[in-house]
């Protein structure tokens, strides 16, 4: 609130004090994570990071890339499971950082990633800076995100990168020559590292979710454009 007060009275720069203050606000909101010494979370959190581990030790104490997991229910396969975590950017904090520390850290850099692309959507959509940061906070620090987070349910970090898509996808509806041919690279890229990230669950619901855009699109040729050439390439 004291955030919002103060963003509100300056003439310049509110969106850049904004993104600030989404930034500042994540590690004071998952605290608790940070600070506790008993077991990270409940629920699934057990399984996922064992998984997490085996496919870390592979790498560093083995120097070998995890095709196969002997060490989860009798062995499972590593990279040919749909949320197969290594090849998205949140992984690599587990290298230098450990598992522990590094799911830590992912979870902190997803959170503060998705309330910056809420943000910025919202600021693509025209909305003004406080509802935009309203909207932010509604989506990174609601109960549903953070409950997904201490339930252990690992695909909820791919979660960080849906507004950026739709920031993508609205940016290339909109444009035309070669703003749209990178606004449709840009969406490409942005599908295929949540897939990587493990959101499979996630990217069905945005499959329904694009079936929507495509029904309210005013230019459905356009739409359907670019949510089937970006979902190909992808």
């Amino acid at each position: 609130g004291l955030g919002a007060i103060l963003i509100s009275r300056l003439r310049k720069h509110q969106w850049l004090a904004a993104s600030i203050l989404c930034i500042l606000i994540t590690p004071l909101a998952l605290l608790p994570f940070w600070l506790s010494y008993g077991p990270l979370g409940i629920s699934d959190w057990d399984y996922y990071f064992s998984m997490h581990t085996n496919l870390r030790d592979a790498l560093v104490q083995h120097g070998q890339f995890p095709l196969w997991n002997p060490y989860t229910c009798g062995g499972t396969s590593a990279l040919g499971d749909p949320e197969f975590p290594l090849l998205g950017p949140l992984f690599w904090l587990e290298i230098p950082f450990g598992t522990a520390n590094g799911l830590k850290l992912s979870i902190y850099a997803s959170t503060a990633v998705g309330a910056l692309g809420m943000l910025h959507l919202s600021r693509k959509l025209g909305i003004g800076v406080l509802g935009a940061l309203a909207a932010s906070l509604a989506m990174s620090f609601g109960s549903v995100n953070l409950l997904e987070i201490v339930e252990g349910h690992q695909n909820i970090l791919a979660a960080m990168y849906i507004p950026w898509i739709f920031y993508a996808w609205y940016s290339a509806y909109h444009a035309t020559g070669k703003k749209q041919r990178y606004a449709i690279l840009t969406l490409t890229i942005l599908l295929a590292l949540m897939f990587f990230q493990g959101g499979i669950y996630l990217l069905m619901y945005l499959a329904g979710a694009f079936g929507m855009l495509f029904i309210l699109a005013r230019h459905k040729k356009r739409a359907l454009f670019i949510t089937v050439s970006s979902g190909i390439h992808a």
